[in-house]
C-alpha cells in the first residue's frame, strides 16, 4: 500500500469516526457557540463553506437543516483536515489531529499539539506554541516517540477542555469523545490490539 493510499485509508477512518460523534439531526442548542448544526458542521463556524441548499441567496439555519453527508465530507475534507495539515502528520497521528481539528478546534488543536511536543520532548528541544503547523512542528514530530505524543496530545486536549465555559454542559461527551479518539490512534500506532 503506498502512502498516499494509506493516507486515504486514514482520512476515510477519521471521518468515519467524526460522523460517530455528529449527528445526522440539526441541532441548536442554547450553549453551543456554533448555533444550528447538522453532521458536526456550524453554521457560525462553517458559514464561508456551507452551500446555499434552498438557494436563497443567504447562508442560514434553512442551508444547515438540508446539509447531506455528501455536504459534510466536503466541509470536513476542506474545513477540518486540509485545513489542519492532517496529510503531513504520521497517520496516528493525522487521525487524532483531524478529531481535534473539528473538537476543540482549528485554533486550539495545533497549541494542544504543540504543547504535547514539548512535553514528550522531556526539555530535549521546545517548539513555539503559536498555532503554526511549520517546519519546525513538523521536524520535532518526527523526533518523538509516537505513542508517547499521542498520550500528550490526548492529555492537552483533556486540559483545554477543562479551561472551557460550557465544560459543564458538553464536557461529558467531549471527554468520552476525546477517550474513543486516543484509543483508537494508539491502535493505528500499533499501541493496543
Amino acid at each position: 500500500m503506498s502512502m498516499s493510499q494509506s493516507m486515504d485509508a486514514i482520512r476515510d477512518l477519521a471521518f468515519r469516526f467524526y460522523l460517530r460523534w455528529e449527528t445526522d439531526r440539526y441541532t441548536d442548542h442554547p450553549r453551543d457557540p456554533g448555533g444550528p448544526t447538522k453532521y458536526g458542521i456550524s453554521l457560525h463556524f462553517n458559514r464561508d463553506t456551507i452551500p446555499d441548499k434552498d438557494g436563497d441567496g443567504n447562508i442560514d439555519a434553512e442551508d444547515v437543516r438540508r446539509l447531506t453527508e455528501a455536504d459534510a465530507r466536503a466541509i470536513w475534507a476542506k474545513s477540518y483536515w486540509a485545513l489542519g495539515r492532517c496529510d503531513a502528520f504520521p497517520p496516528a497521528l493525522a487521525f487524532m489531529m483531524a478529531d481535534m481539528t473539528v473538537n476543540p478546534g482549528p485554533g486550539a488543536a495545533p497549541k494542544c499539539l504543540q504543547r504535547a511536543i514539548n512535553r514528550a520532548a522531556d526539555g530535549a528541544f521546545c517548539v513555539a506554541v503559536d498555532g503554526k503547523v511549520g517546519p519546525a512542528t513538523l521536524a520535532a514530530i518526527g523526533r518523538l516517540d509516537q505513542v508517547r505524543l499521542l498520550w500528550e496530545v490526548a492529555a492537552q486536549r483533556a486540559w483545554y477542555y477543562g479551561t472551557r465555559s460550557t465544560f459543564d454542559t458538553f464536557g461529558e461527551g467531549w471527554s468520552r469523545r476525546a477517550t474513543a479518539c486516543l484509543y483508537e490512534a494508539l491502535r493505528l500506532a500499533g499501541a493496543v490490539l
